[in-house]
């Protein structure tokens, strides 16, 4: 979020929100809040410690860490801006100069609930393809909003200690998913089951307590995760529930949402329609919002020419849903690019102004409104040609990370 940077540098800000096209090569999909400058702009303290078992950690530093117990560790990352841990205790880059917002924040890791510093790509089975990925940009020293993961094992548990984990899979098995009226019927039996499962204590308390690090008063996105997205067969993108703007009251019931919505028909027809007969589990995201002034979406090559040397960014007012969700016509910028994103030269080549005619903006109350935008703004461009210029770069050094375009 802008609060931690320095006065005058929180410039823009761009939502976590992503899109994904079907084309060859742009398959992986990430997203990324960007407020104020780009990662090399930022000041830092240029400090780097490194702990391990042939070096462990003395002083401030290891006041900073601690491990707690088996199967739980609690990661205090903070003191110093830049310090590095390695190793299975910590690893972390705070290029922000301080930890998160607050005094000293806690990463934690547990069977419920995986803070964003703990998670790798590698962890999709667990935190689902959106938190994996949050977790290595994270890792990356992308500006990624902090928040955590309640992962697809507190989904089974929660089934587990309410006793209906077995009769959901007996319900797909008995229906004929062919028949419309009877998926439909089906699938709100299974979203009730799950409703009615609720959250057991030992997960609500780990979500609490992860929640209650982001700080009082903390907005949150509750996004779901489903641990089979991003495959090479499948794209679950878009079908399962997400939620913004959430506050603690309301917290465990999008929990719960974000569950159910694994039991959609949209969702139930396409794991039928791809021969998907597997448990499915789903993990959800919880990350703090971005109060977003611009949000969009960023393809590192543009995925309607493959040209290699351009990329296309659309962007308008307020939150995301508005662009994925193609409810306004946004602006279009096209930037010339190095088919190897290891160079950094860039040159906006062409920028079109689109209508843009509301935005989705949280009211004073908190809740989210829907805003018409003057004539004023409709006519001017949401992103003038630096910051066009510092959301490529992070296009760039996402590539770079990633090994492939991205979108």
């Amino acid at each position: 979020g802008s609060a931690e940077l320095p006065r005058g540098q929180a410039e823009a800000k761009v939502a976590n929100k992503t899109a994904r096209v079907n084309a060859p090569g742009l398959r992986m999909s990430t997203s990324v809040a960007l407020a104020g400058r780009s990662r090399s702009q930022l000041p830092s303290a240029g400090l780097s410690a490194q702990a391990s078992a042939e070096r462990p950690v003395r002083g401030e530093a290891a006041q900073a860490l601690r491990v707690a117990g088996p199967g739980t560790q609690d990661r205090r990352l903070c003191t110093t801006p830049d310090l590095r841990f390695s190793g299975q205790a910590a690893r972390s880059k705070n290029w922000r100069g301080g930890c998160m917002g607050s005094p000293c924040m806690v990463a934690k890791t547990s069977e419920f609930v995986r803070d964003f510093e703990t998670l790798r790509r590698g962890d999709t089975g667990i935190a689902g393809g959106k938190g994996a990925n949050l977790g290595e940009m994270t890792a990356a020293g992308l500006p990624v909003p902090p928040g955590f993961v309640v992962t697809g094992q507190a989904y089974l548990h929660a089934l587990d200690v309410a006793g209906g984990r077995q009769r959901l899979l007996d319900m797909v098995r008995r229906t004929d998913l062919e028949d419309s009226t009877a998926l439909k019927l089906a699938s709100a039996e299974l979203q009730t089951t799950i409703q009615q499962a609720g959250v057991p204590e030992e997960v609500r308390s780990a979500v609490m307590e992860a929640f209650a690090d982001l700080g009082r008063g903390a907005r949150v996105a509750v996004r779901s995760s489903a641990t089979a997205e991003d495959t090479a067969e499948a794209s679950f993108a878009g079908m399962n529930a997400t939620f913004t703007n959430v506050v603690e009251e309301t917290l465990m019931q999008r929990i719960i949402d974000c569950w159910a919505s694994l039991w959609s028909p949209r969702v139930v027809a396409y794991r039928h329609s791809l021969g998907l007969e597997d448990e499915p589990t789903i993990a959800v995201v919880v990350q703090r919002m971005v109060d977003s002034e611009a949000s969009g979406v960023m393809f590192t090559v543009d995925p309607i020419s493959q040209d290699r040397n351009r990329m296309l960014i659309e962007a308008a007012y307020g939150l995301g849903e508005v662009v994925v969700g193609g409810q306004v016509e946004p602006d279009t910028y096209f930037v010339r690019r190095s088919p190897d994103p290891s160079e950094p030269e860039l040159e906006l080549s062409s920028a079109r102004v689109g209508s843009k005619g509301h935005r989705i903006v949280r009211a004073a109350d908190g809740t989210e409104a829907r805003v018409e935008n003057s004539r004023e703004l409709r006519e001017s461009r949401v992103l003038d040609d630096a910051r066009v210029l510092e959301v490529a770069s992070l296009g760039l050094q996402l590539e770079q990370h990633y090994g492939a375009p991205q979108d």
